[in-house]
């Protein structure tokens, strides 16, 4: 991983992090997020990582938004002006996408889940992601449909 990828995805969880905590609480089924996403951040640099204690690492994978449609997109838009704990996946919004946890028991509501974003969920799960990234400026994957929009 260069420098400028390294700082680049601390910025991105850490800002992630800081979303999730608004008003410096976390709603309980964020709770584990959160942990991860400290987690991430010690294993990209220890030094700014707030409990040292937690060792557990995760992996992410970081896909183009092109593989979601339309349509799926602007789900995920009205999911971002919920409360956290009222969306059917656990989700933060980024600058130029979202990062979603792949893990099924962050799932609230499985059949809201639109069947393009559930496969690309279940994609990152069988890659052995805990994390999916979906971002304008990432790559795309030949395994995976992409959308025009």
């Amino acid at each position: 991983m260069t420098e400028r990828t390294r700082t680049a995805h601390l910025d991105l969880l850490k800002r992630i992090k800081a979303a999730l905590m608004r008003d410096g609480a976390v709603c309980a089924d964020d709770a584990d997020l959160v942990a991860d996403i400290d987690c991430a951040i010690g294993s990209i640099d220890p030094v700014s990582a707030n409990d040292a204690e937690r060792l557990e690492v995760g992996n992410y994978l970081t896909l183009s938004t092109t593989h979601v449609s339309w349509p799926t997109t602007l789900k995920i838009d009205e999911w971002m002006t919920q409360d956290p704990c009222d969306r059917p996946v656990s989700i933060a919004d980024t600058t130029y996408g979202w990062l979603l946890c792949t893990r099924p028991s962050s799932f609230q509501e499985q059949s809201e889940i639109p069947a393009d974003l559930a496969a690309v969920l279940t994609f990152a799960q069988q890659m052995g992601c805990d994390y999916l990234i979906l971002d304008r400026d990432a790559c795309a994957s030949e395994r995976l449909p992409c959308f025009e929009w």
